[in-house]
């Protein structure tokens, strides 16, 4: 009865505590052997080394994909210019005849 109170007012449940604990000594059995730590350090050392080489992929992608939209985009306004230009002097063409 005490521990279902323990866990309405925010305490831990003592099977929870149980298996945190062996999980922890467990860790600390296998991390006693420096051959096992050197392990767990230069794996996380390969992790740090793998994130930091996918963001830099990920950055320098994001940057080809912004050039290439940059260059569309300027390549679809001189299309709206030269078709701007051509729609502007057939309406000029077809003001003179129709003045004529």
């Amino acid at each position: 009865m005490t521990d279902t109170k323990n866990n309405k007012k925010g305490g831990m449940n003592p099977l929870v505590m149980g298996a945190v604990g062996a999980a922890v000594g467990a860790a600390a059995v296998v991390l006693s052997d420096k051959k096992n730590r050197d392990k767990v350090v230069d794996r996380f050392n390969k992790a740090t080394t793998d994130a930091e080489k996918m963001k830099d992929d990920a950055e320098e992608k994001a940057g080809e994909v912004s050039k290439e939209a940059q260059k569309k985009a300027k390549e679809w306004q001189s299309q709206a210019d030269d078709m701007t230009k051509q729609a502007k002097e057939m309406a000029d063409k077809a003001k003179k005849e129709l003045q004529k």
